[in-house]
């Protein structure tokens, strides 16, 4: 991997994290994302 690999390509291992989270951790860290992805 790269110094610094792109983070939509890496963005499914986030996305598979939050899949196994129970439903209030998973909206929360969904949540979160948004405000990130929204800096990218």
């Amino acid at each position: 991997m790269e110094c610094c690999p792109n983070p939509p390509e890496l963005r499914w291992i986030l996305d598979v994290a939050v899949a196994v989270l129970p439903p209030k951790d998973s909206r929360t860290l969904r949540k979160q994302f948004a405000a990130l992805d929204e800096l990218w």
